[in-house]
């Protein structure tokens, strides 16, 4: 599923208080005009309209910071139980398989 829909299918705009900045990256086109919160978002070049100095510079700061956690996602998912079909009936175990995954990614960075 796109990360949109799920960020509109669990209302996690109405749920992330206004005063945490939001660092999102392109998928996310639109949740700034649709929410009333908080957002930074990278400004995509167009034909008619080329970006401008500083809005390349910003795009890098925002790029820069959403950097670190997209590693730690792919490192999360480097252990491929996270990242394969899971297949187990028992309730929560999903959860604390993604907790024991995100604590060894903390031991390996560490």
């Amino acid at each position: 599923m796109h990360d949109k829909k799920i960020y509109d299918k669990y209302g996690l705009g109405d749920s992330i208080p206004n005063d945490v900045t939001q660092w999102v990256d392109s998928g996310f086109q639109g949740i700034d005009k649709e929410y009333d919160i908080d957002v930074q978002i990278a400004k995509k070049n167009s034909k008619k309209r080329k970006l401008t100095f500083e809005e390349k510079e910003n795009n890098k700061t925002i790029s820069g910071i959403r950097v670190i956690s997209e590693h730690a996602i792919g490192g999360i998912k480097r252990m491929r139980s996270v990242n394969d079909i899971y297949r187990n009936k028992k309730a929560n175990i999903d959860d604390k398989l993604m907790i024991v995954s995100a604590g060894i990614w903390n031991l390996f960075i560490a």
